[in-house]
């Protein structure tokens, strides 16, 4: 018997634990935007995550753009997106380890 789970196994694990799915696509001149957020479960009163209208630039390169997203206390989140999309300038947005130039996060 093989002991190797097939890729398959884990993007179907994945998928049936994560809450909300946030997927970062690419724009031109390597530009992140928002995708879509797909939510599922309840909802409740406040967010745990609330985020409106981020934006970071770094010089003339922007690599976070207007991304607007609410995550509920006890979610699982992805995010997904190719390479220089700005998934790691997101997370660091949200920890507070870097400003963002425009818009709110609350924690």
């Amino acid at each position: 018997m093989d002991s190797k789970r097939s890729k398959d196994f884990g993007r179907n694990f994945f998928f049936k634990n994560t809450n909300q799915l946030f997927y970062v696509k690419m724009e031109n001149d390597l530009t992140a935007n928002a995708g879509s957020v797909m939510k599922r479960g309840i909802k409740m009163a406040k967010p745990a995550i609330l985020v409106q209208n981020l934006i970071r630039d770094f010089d003339t390169f922007r690599a976070v753009d207007d991304i607007s997203l609410e995550v509920q206390r006890g979610t699982n989140l992805g995010i997904l997106g190719p390479p220089k999309a700005g998934k790691t300038t997101f997370i660091r947005l949200i920890l507070g380890l870097i400003a963002p130039t425009s818009g709110q996060i609350e924690v």
